[in-house]
């Protein structure tokens, strides 16, 4: 129980480079800055989408590989993270 919690509370802090990671990397990919609201959003959705098809996974009897579970819940977020940030449309 004491592992869960603690694994539970210190989860925002453990992410958090992940986070920054993403957000850069999506900054990079928009020519904008990694704080910059159209960059900062997206992040943090695909890292707890992530995080949440790992869960899942583990949770999963017969289970694929676990790049596959992150692959499917992570690229309709950054699909449509692209498109709402697209200058043309």
């Amino acid at each position: 129980m004491g592992a869960e919690a603690e694994l539970r509370d210190g989860a925002p802090a453990r992410l958090q480079p992940r986070v920054e990671r993403a957000a850069l990397a999506l900054a990079l990919e928009r020519d904008a800055l990694p704080e910059s609201p159209a960059a900062a959003v997206a992040p943090v959705a695909i890292v707890a989408a992530a995080c949440a098809a790992l869960a899942a996974w583990a949770l999963e009897p017969g289970r694929p590989e676990a790049a596959v579970a992150v692959r499917a819940a992570i690229e309709p977020l950054a699909a449509a993270s692209r498109i709402h940030n697209d200058p043309r449309g």
